[in-house]
């Protein structure tokens, strides 16, 4: 996963306060009261904030490379647990995640099958993880059908029970959900 710069996550969160997609992924999750929520690639909080609204703070956790982004899902979200890190190495325990997802930030991880994985590892049984990325024509800022099929096998491969794509038009660009449940 890669880390803006002080400059670029400033611009970043300024064009990207509570985009549309945010929205979507809180509608894909269907959260419930009592759910815990992982949010990988959480930029500048938006969705944890949203997810906060449902779960309540203290069930809602964050990670971003970015150390402005977490300083910012930090005061945006008080009593979240939002830390600095990367999506292949996760900094919480096996099963302790009933919901995960990442909305636009997929295509930043390095290597992307490890953190794949580590999105599954810390989901409880039953549990969703949600991805939900740009749909592109070739590889960019955002995901392209062979990716995404790329993405369901290693999702499979590492034991997810179930995974559904699905297309959603949010704004002028339509975005890509993979939903996965272990």
């Amino acid at each position: 996963m890669s880390a803006f710069n002080r400059v670029q996550a400033w611009v970043f969160g300024l064009v990207n306060r509570n985009p549309a997609s945010n929205a979507l992924v809180l509608e894909l999750a269907r959260l419930r009261p009592g759910d815990v929520v992982l949010d990988i690639g959480c930029g500048t909080g938006a969705a944890l904030e949203r997810a906060a609204a449902v779960v309540g703070a203290d069930r809602v956790r964050g990670l971003d490379p970015t150390p402005a982004f977490v300083a910012s899902s930090r005061r945006r979200v008080p009593g979240a647990d939002v830390r600095q890190g990367s999506a292949d190495a996760l900094p919480w325990e096996d099963a302790s995640m009933t919901v995960v997802w990442t909305v636009s930030a997929l295509h930043h991880w390095s290597p992307r099958d490890a953190g794949l994985k580590e999105a599954l590892r810390v989901l409880r049984p039953g549990g969703r993880l949600i991805v939900l990325e740009r749909l592109l024509r070739r590889p960019g800022h955002g995901i392209t059908r062979e990716q995404a099929e790329q993405v369901t096998a290693v999702l499979r491969d590492a034991g997810a029970a179930e995974v559904v794509t699905s297309e959603h038009r949010v704004r002028r660009s339509t975005y890509l959900a993979l939903t996965a449940r272990v």
